[in-house]
């Protein structure tokens, strides 16, 4: 994350408009990405309304960019998935609290349990003997959740001929685990990545009942299921009715009356789910150039065939299996002739190929291509092979997104980072802090998502592309504070003292939160003196 900057978006600008803004205006040879934050808070926002008994838990893996890990700490999400100490210290790190973190690797390293036991995260995963004896000997306190396999034979990464212990054998780890006295505190499956067959869940969750039961004559007291992930990212997927069967499944096997019987012992039901593509799929668009290209005929002698080379590839953000072309980003470009293509990456690797035997435009050598639905094992995948720097990441954020995080900064009281966070963007200082402005909520200027919440939020630093210092930190919180109290011209006079203070992010202020008296051209006149000293 460190140097990423965030480009706020106007009303109507789009992710394209920032690709070929940032094309028009540098001399870039490397690809790069538009991340939105905004995507984000929608995906959150619809989860919660489609599932409304299951707790996100974001599966750090497949996109550990620390603006979206500060977004969904800021939003009282979880993760799980969490692999390696690096990727708990990286939630950790974001203000996540260690009861909100599943160290769900079902083979860990001593080492890392050990960092798990130091942090407080209790939360573990185990579908084998050796992983209970090994969990017993370093970590005895910890909290288990027992995996089992359960596979969608359709999905796209099958995950059960790795993890999960087989249904038959999951009795005998009940045994075993309660003869060690560990703590078995729930169940947890996953159907696979990118699920194809939504009824699998409910033959999961049919066996998850199964085991829970089976666990409580042993005289475990089980409280938890993971219900893993499997939910596709892209614009196309079938989350909702992914969503319909598993709550129905919820309403028969672990029905949301509070307390549920089970033999003469009362249990509630937390239910967590483990999504990453779903949350960050449809939030990355890269773009990517051609650097050259070439004509060739079919094996048949008869068809002309387009192959083009491009700056990223199967070493980069191409890891995976694409699930949409490009579209081509020239501006005005009349109608083309569309050929048989193949694109191949930029290493010399004969395995980097990005996609074959597709149809799509000529282009030309040059030219840059914009394919969405980026956001999942994409940036979290990339190496340095041959050379090739990784894509870089641009930030985008709506104003609405933008005020209520500036808000939050000025609320905290805390207008002046320590040095060694100015070149994040994303400053993680979590505070609990329990919404009550009314002015917003009157203007609508909040997703539902961020409202009437106790929420973890994230402090960030705003600043254009000459950077901000602590003065110029101050100096925005300190211009809001002004215009809170109607005196928007002292605020102006203020913030514009220090280098680094956005003009532009000072009129979105002022129009956001000054009385109505204001009028644009007021403001206008003010621009002319409106620009930082040097």
């Amino acid at each position: 994350m460190n140097g990423h900057k965030i480009r706020i978006l106007h009303d109507s600008e789009t992710k394209e408009d920032v690709l070929k803004d940032i094309i028009s205006q540098t001399k870039e040879e490397d690809s790069f990405m538009v991340l939105e934050l905004d995507d984000i808070v929608r995906k959150v926002e619809r989860w919660r309304r489609l599932l409304p008994r299951v707790d996100l838990f974001y599966a750090v893996k497949c996109n550990p960019e620390r603006a979206i890990i500060n977004t969904l700490v800021s939003l009282g999400c979880g993760f799980d998935d969490c692999a390696s100490k690096s990727e708990i210290r990286c939630v950790l790190d974001a203000g996540a609290k260690s009861s909100h973190v599943v160290f769900a690797n079902t083979v860990k390293r001593i080492s890392h349990l050990h960092y798990a036991a130091k942090n407080g995260v209790e939360l573990l995963t185990f579908d084998n003997l050796d992983e209970l004896h090994k969990i017993k000997e370093n970590y005895p306190r910890a909290k288990l959740l027992l995996r089992f396999r359960c596979d969608d034979k359709d999905a796209t990464y099958s995950l059960g001929n790795k993890f999960g212990a087989e249904p038959d054998e999951t009795g005998n780890l009940l045994r075993e685990a309660k003869g060690l006295d560990l703590d078995l505190v729930g169940v947890a499956f996953h159907v696979g990545s990118m699920c194809k067959r939504p009824s699998v869940y409910a033959e999961a969750i049919t066996t998850a009942r199964k085991i829970f039961d089976e666990a409580v004559t042993l005289g475990f007291s089980p409280y938890l299921l993971d219900i893993g992930g499997g939910f596709s990212g892209g614009r196309n997927n079938n989350f909702e009715e992914i969503a319909e069967v598993v709550n129905h499944q919820f309403d028969f096997h672990f029905p949301d009356d509070g307390i549920t019987k089970v033999g003469d012992a009362g249990y509630c039901w937390p239910i967590i789910a483990e999504p990453g593509r779903y949350v960050v799929g449809s939030s990355c668009s890269l773009a990517t150039q051609v650097t050259g290209k070439r004509k060739k005929k079919d094996p048949s002698g008869q068809w002309e065939i387009m192959e083009y080379y491009i700056n990223d590839g199967k070493h980069g953000c191409f890891f995976e299996v694409i699930e949409s072309l490009p579209v081509p980003l020239s501006c005005g470009a009349k109608k083309r002739e569309e050929v048989p293509t193949t694109i191949f990456g930029q290493t010399c690797c004969g395995e980097d190929v990005v996609c074959k035997d597709v149809t799509l435009p000529v282009m030309q050598t040059g030219e840059w291509l914009m394919w969405e639905d980026m956001g999942a094992y994409t940036v979290s995948m990339t190496t340095n092979f041959n050379g090739f720097k990784p894509a870089k990441v641009i930030l985008t954020m709506s104003t609405e997104l933008l005020l209520y995080y500036m808000r939050k900064d000025l609320e905290s009281g805390y207008h002046s980072p320590g040095k060694e966070h100015l070149a994040n963007p994303v400053i993680t200082r979590p505070a609990r802090y329990h919404y009550t402005n009314r002015r917003l909520k009157q203007e609508n200027v909040l997703p539902d998502v961020l409202r009437n919440q106790n929420l973890w939020y994230t402090t960030l630093m705003w600043y254009d592309s000459s950077g901000m210092t602590d003065g110029s930190s101050w100096a925005v919180s300190s211009f809001v504070g002004a215009l809170d109290r109607g005196n928007w011209r002292q605020g102006v006079s203020k913030a514009t003292r220090f280098p680094g203070v956005c003009p532009q992010l000072m009129m979105v202020m002022v129009f956001q939160f000054a009385p109505s008296s204001i009028h644009r051209k007021d403001f206008d006149s003010e621009t002319t003196t409106f620009s930082a000293p040097s």
